[in-house]
């Protein structure tokens, strides 16, 4: 992954509302209203720093770290309000060789955003 990058989640669980598109890793807010948002990464090859990004505009971090080829996880949430029509994605920010691991029988990188009212 390279600065920039959009992390697109390829599988969505539950995706009520069709607001998460798996093709480009966007949530466009079906409704305004106070959301949760949290994401989780896990990488075991080198640092990897990643933001929550609304509109273009930083919100949250999180800085995966491992150490001697160790698998380690990090993980965010925070809880804003948004308006319809925003888009909600999270994104490489600090290196042109981040990585997370993520496969079929891994889902250690996960995306939610959940609508609270």
């Amino acid at each position: 992954m390279g600065i920039g990058h959009h992390i697109v989640f390829d599988k969505a669980i539950t995706n009520d509302g069709a607001g998460y598109n798996v093709y480009t890793g966007i949530f466009t807010v079906p409704v305004t209203g106070l959301y949760l948002f949290t994401f989780s990464v896990s990488d075991r090859d080198r640092l990897t720093v990643l933001q929550l990004v609304i509109d273009g505009f930083n919100l949250v971090d999180i800085k995966d770290r491992p150490v001697n080829n160790a698998q380690t996880m990090s993980s965010n949430t925070v809880i804003v309000h948004v308006n319809k029509g925003q888009s909600v994605w999270i994104q490489d920010y600090a290196l042109n060789d981040a990585s997370i691991l993520s496969r079929e029988i891994y889902r250690y990188c996960t995306f939610s955003g959940i609508r609270l009212y």
